[in-house]
């Protein structure tokens, strides 16, 4: 009796409450309804005019509003949230902001995650593809049916998408910082498949028109390259070891790396992928240490594909080159808007920061702005006054650029590689929280601040242009070269035969 006592409350309040007892599911299928995707544009729209500071930064004002006009007037009918995503994708990377990029929604996220969880086995197209001049061409094939595709062949169509729309519609969505090109092409060339599993959907099969070099065509029916996001990781984590794999390692910590090079006893190594609250803190101090005793004078500094992270970690590292005191400086706008309701994580940006920014930076208000002021000062124990090369690509961005600005600044150090995709004279970042449409639920990382790099360079909308720029060719890629490192070794033999 007592159990049908408790019971029948408990089955009266599931037929009370619609979908208690049996919550739906998040179904990436389902559309959502037109005057809902209105709505979260125009909140969109008015966000970024109101607040983010790329806003006009490169583009004049009539072009973008005429860019967000042309935008929402494609929003005609009900869409999925990943169709709505495509839509808003171009128009946030035209703004010129690498920080500013559009997130699906939280439900959307987990319902991938808990099939990444489940290890369900994602659809990949069949091969890893670069981008060369204006054509795509096979880099890696990561299908069984690797017997049909030669290394190096053209791609001239993936499932009746000719290569040059391939390109374009994938590269226009990859955001990067005011017109720079390298960021886009060198995430491109990494990435190629996730990018197109994402905005064109995953099948069991892809059909490939290829041309070899000596003219001939075909076109062939290829199984999909199936892999949990596990694998994925695994592959690409073990990518990025055979990278380090230059010479001999003296210190090792995640994402930090230094090593000596054969025949070089007076040459080192650091590889430094991004910037970490404490991590480099230990490393630096080890790894000066090894330099000052070894008697190290000459070191490379590899800070290609390294993505940025923590503006202090990175200030310690240029701590250990600069000659001479500088300053970092960013800005926001003080006056409030209406769109903050829809950042989240208000309790951090707006009780927690304002209580620890002081302690690594100088703080001033003024009738518009919020400005933090940090110092950068050249640290007296194990600095390296040695010569310094810095090698750079399309993906060194934020913190790094940073780096290698104020080096630039001091004529502290000579460049190889590839324009950086951060920009020279500074980048929107320092605090990113995300702001959600109310409506669909997707996110967009919002930078609250302008970092104004103190160095002389003016904002041109361009990253840091090497000393030696370096252009891959096809053979390059497909061979695997490093020619940033090869053009390293070549000013060294050039410098000891004189």
């Amino acid at each position: 009796m007592k159990s049908s006592f408790f019971l029948v409350p408990f089955l009266l309040l599931l037929a009370i409450v619609p979908g208690f007892a049996q919550k739906k599911g998040f179904d990436p299928g389902a559309k959502i309804k037109v005057d809902l995707l209105k709505k979260d544009f125009h909140i969109l729209h008015s966000a970024i005019g109101l607040g983010h500071p790329a806003w006009g930064q490169y583009h004049s004002l009539d072009s973008m509003e005429i860019w967000f006009r042309q935008t929402g007037a494609q929003i005609q009918e009900d869409m999925t949230e990943l169709a709505f995503r495509q839509l808003l994708d171009p128009l946030i990377a035209k703004m010129g902001c690498g920080h500013t990029r559009m997130q699906n929604s939280k439900a959307f996220v987990k319902y991938q995650r808990n099939k990444d969880k489940a290890e369900l086995k994602r659809r990949y197209p069949p091969v890893k593809a670069f981008w060369v001049a204006d054509k795509l061409y096979v880099g890696k094939v990561t299908s069984s049916d690797s017997n049909q595709i030669i290394i190096g062949t053209e791609i001239l169509a993936i499932d009746g998408r000719n290569a040059s729309e391939i390109i374009q519609t994938l590269s226009k969505r990859i955001t990067s910082d005011g017109y720079n090109q390298t960021y886009r092409r060198r995430a491109f060339n990494v990435n190629f498949d996730a990018y197109y599993r994402f905005y064109y959907g995953e099948q069991d099969q892809y059909e490939m028109k290829l041309r070899t070099p000596s003219g001939d065509t075909s076109l062939l029916q290829i199984q999909a390259n199936q892999a949990t996001l596990k694998e994925r990781r695994a592959l690409i984590n073990r990518d990025k070891a055979n990278r380090l794999k230059k010479g001999t390692t003296v210190l090792q910590k995640k994402g930090y790396q230094l090593q000596t090079l054969p025949d070089h006893p007076k040459l080192a190594l650091m590889d430094i992928r991004g910037f970490r609250q404490r991590r480099g803190k230990g490393f630096y101090k080890k790894a000066f240490k090894y330099l000052n005793q070894k008697n190290i004078d000459t070191l490379v500094l590899d800070l290609r594909d390294n993505g940025g992270g923590a503006v202090k970690d990175a200030g310690r590292l240029l701590s250990y080159f600069l000659h001479q005191p500088n300053q970092l400086i960013a800005s926001k706008n003080r006056k409030k808007s209406t769109y903050e309701k829809y950042l989240g994580q208000k309790f951090l940006y707006n009780f927690v920061v304002p209580i620890l920014v002081p302690f690594n930076f100088k703080n001033q208000k003024t009738e518009t702005e919020v400005i933090h002021s940090a110092r950068l000062k050249p640290r007296k124990k194990n600095h390296f006054d040695g010569e310094l090369y810095v090698l750079v690509n399309g993906r060194t961005f934020s913190a790094s650029v940073l780096v290698a600005a104020y080096l630039a600044e001091e004529k502290r150090a000579t460049f190889i590689g590839q324009e950086t995709g951060g920009g020279q004279s500074g980048t929107n970042a320092f605090l990113m929280p995300k702001l959600e449409l109310p409506n669909t639920g997707m996110r967009m990382v919002f930078p609250l601040y302008t970092i104004q790099h103190q160095i002389s360079a003016e904002n041109i909308g361009r990253g840091l242009m090497p000393d030696h720029e370096l252009t891959y060719t096809l053979e390059d890629l497909l061979e695997n070269r490093d020619l940033e490192l090869e053009k390293f070794l070549e000013i060294q033999r050039q410098k000891s035969n004189r």
